[in-house]
């Protein structure tokens, strides 16, 4: 893990929020995880992110909710 840090040495914020935004389209659940974790910690020099994170969450509703809707609610 460390080399993959030392390939990200001399990134700017703003390359490293760009290169964070892409990896919140990750197929895995984790590496997306970890990219809004990471936007997180920036604080406010990750604004950019912010339509990209919502759209993430906005995402996770959807796919999480259309297996319901499909089938109604249970009980």
């Amino acid at each position: 893990m460390i080399i993959n840090d030392l390939k990200y040495a001399d990134e700017t914020q703003e390359q490293q929020v760009e290169r964070l935004i892409k990896l919140l389209q990750d197929q895995n659940g984790d590496v997306r995880k970890n990219a809004a974790s990471t936007l997180g910690s920036i604080g406010e020099g990750a604004m950019n992110a912010v339509p990209a994170l919502i759209q993430l969450l906005q995402d996770q509703v959807s796919n999480h909710l259309a297996p319901h809707s499909l089938t109604g609610p249970k009980g």
